[in-house]
């Protein structure tokens, strides 16, 4: 018996919800492999940003900020200021207006200073301005855009960003970190990522920064940051769902009836009939004259014996004849 299988019609229109099942999934996995790198893009500044920041020292005056370029070309500051907004205060004070051609080299620094610091800091710019807990100090464009901002305590107006830092011990400082997973080993002198740079920016002061108990504040003429090349993280392909493949019906197909063959009628064939085998005749033979005759003596008769000779299969034999 021969099978034909045949797909049954239910089995294609069961594929259809498999199909986009199967769809949904891989988009979803595109769509996670495209929102993630992008995350972590968002969480490096593509803009200047406030990389360090000491607000008392030996002297309560001992302060300073410092700035860092994380892009790739230089950026000019014409047209920024820092600014500082006190606890209870609801308008910025400038702690230094950039003049026209001052700029911050790629991968670069650029430090301020109270004047106490000056002489051993050798700061860009330097003025008799102060920073203490409880304020905010921002780079900020001239029409009012803040561009990044650190926030010490719980200040009434805040300038930003996200949850707020505790101040810095005296002699200490915060430090932006280089990635996530930053740490004061890590940015230190002989550490993984002393020369990766500051910019890790996810906008939340508490998750960027880190304390430093020995601040190493840098210039506009200390060495660039070197940062690492990125190596390409492979991405996982991923696991397609295997589709179910349907379990066939087997049609059986109906095998012929035989056609029954003929019975040829047999001849018959005549048997030849055996030839009679003859019964031999007996044919007397006279016998010769001078045959013994009996006579019974007292009997109103009398026999004569006659042998009378008899052919039988090729033999000859002599049977008596009695005659009376």
């Amino acid at each position: 018996m021969r099978f034909i299988v045949n797909e049954i019609p239910a089995m294609k229109s069961a594929r259809l919800p498999i199909a986009i099942t199967v769809l949904g999934l891989l988009l979803f996995t595109v769509s996670s492999l495209l929102i993630h790198p992008l995350e972590t893009l968002k969480a490096v500044a593509d803009h200047v940003v406030i990389s360090e920041v000491q607000i008392a020292g030996v002297s309560t005056n001992d302060d300073f900020i410092e700035l860092y370029n994380p892009t790739s070309s230089d950026v000019d500051l014409s047209n920024m200021r820092f600014v500082k907004r006190s606890s209870t205060g609801s308008a910025n004070d400038d702690i230094v207006v950039f003049g026209t051609g001052e700029t911050i080299a790629a991968h670069g620094y650029y430090l301020w200073c109270n004047n106490g610091l000056d002489a051993t800091l050798s700061c860009d710019r330097n003025t008799s301005d102060t920073v203490a807990n409880n304020n905010s100090v921002a780079l900020a464009h001239d029409d009012g855009t803040i561009e990044d901002a650190v926030t010490f305590g719980t200040p009434d107006n805040p300038l930003g960003e996200g949850t707020f830092l505790s101040a810095p011990d005296a002699g200490t400082s915060v430090e932006r970190k280089a990635s996530a997973s930053s740490d004061e080993t890590s940015m230190g002198a002989g550490g993984a990522e002393e020369t990766h740079g500051n910019g890790q920016d996810t906008d939340n002061n508490v998750e960027d920064f880190l304390p430093r108990s020995s601040p190493q504040p840098q210039n506009a003429t200390s060495a660039t940051e070197q940062l690492p090349v990125p190596t390409a993280t492979p991405t996982s392909t991923p696991t397609e769902t295997p589709t179910e493949t349907p379990t066939p019906t087997v049609t059986p197909t109906e095998s012929p009836t035989p056609t029954p063959t003929e019975t040829p009628t047999p001849t018959l064939t005549p048997t030849e009939s055996p030839t009679p085998t003859l019964t031999p005749t007996l044919t007397p033979t006279p016998m010769p004259p001078g045959n013994p005759t009996v006579h019974l003596p007292g009997l109103l008769f009398s026999c004569k014996i006659e042998y009378m000779p008899l052919r039988m299969f090729g033999f000859t034999f002599r049977m008596p004849k009695i005659s009376v």
